[in-house]
Formats: structure tokens, sequence, C-alpha cells
């Protein structure tokens, strides 16, 4: 009886181990896949941005998001959407790489870099930035609800 207890614990105990070590895998798929799909909304905003695209920026970018531009200035959403429909800003290029995501739970800050190429209040711009964006899940559904840009200085040639 005693070595069948013993048996029935162990495997239990196997047991116990096996279903921890796929949660293990089935949260680190799962963390996978949102890295993936938070920087393909990275991608998706900037092509977004491109194509002038309001109701695809307001499915990624939160109602109440914080926007600080590489000026410093802090921008609201409607105030981002006014410099794009009025044509203050327009681009031809927004092509975001070097992405790095981290997860906290419902929360997350994704990392990388920017090339841009288009028009701002009437000047050329072809600028490198860095930028952070947080975003936050509510209800199932991630978006991003603060945003940073800072300008990376163009280095001359030596």
């Amino acid at each position: 009886m005693l070595v069948t207890l013993l048996l029935g614990g162990l495997a239990a105990g196997l047991q116990n181990c096996k279903a921890q070590a796929t949660d293990s895998s089935t949260a680190q798929a799962k963390s996978g896949n949102v890295e993936q799909l938070l920087m393909q909304m990275e991608r998706n905003w900037g092509k977004a941005i491109v194509d002038r695209n309001v109701v695809k920026i307001r499915e990624i970018v939160a109602p109440d998001v914080l926007l600080t531009t590489p000026d410093g200035t802090v921008q609201s959403l409607d105030d981002d959407l006014a410099e794009l429909r009025s044509g203050a800003f327009t681009a031809e290029l927004y092509n975001s790489f070097d992405m790095k995501v981290k997860l906290y739970g419902d929360c997350a800050v994704v990392t990388g870099r920017t090339n841009l190429k288009g028009k701002y209040k009437g000047e050329e711009v072809q600028d490198q930035f860095r930028w952070t964006d947080t975003f936050v899940r509510r209800k199932g559904r991630w978006q991003i609800v603060a945003s940073q840009a800072t300008l990376v200085l163009k280095t001359e040639p030596k």
C-alpha cells in the first residue's frame, strides 16, 4: 500500500510538472505571439500614417494617448490627426525597425527606430527617430497609450 501511495504521489508530481512545463511553453508561445502582434501594429501604424488612414490609426492608438514629439511637444490623438488631415504632416516613407518588446501582463513597452521621409509644415523631412511606445490591453484589445520619439542626430562623415 505504501508503494502504491508513493507511486501515485510520484505520478501526480510528474503530471503536475508536465502541466507546469506545458503552461510555461504556452505562455512563452503566447508571449511570442503578442510580441509579433505589437511589432506588426507598429508597422501598421506607419503604413496608416503614409496612407493617411485615420480609421486605422484610431484602431491602433487609444483616444486618450499622450504623444510626445521629438521637439518635446505633447499632443493628443486629435491634435496629431488634425496635422495629418490638414496636410501639415505627410509621409511617403515611415519604416519602423529594430523593435524590441517587453511584456508586463496587460501592458507592454515597445522600442524601436523609424526612418521617416516626408514633409512637416512645408519643410522636407528625412530623419531617423528612436521611440518608445506603451501599449495597454483593454477588453482584450491592445492599443498605444503613450508614445515618445527622439530624433537621432545625423553625424557628419570625417
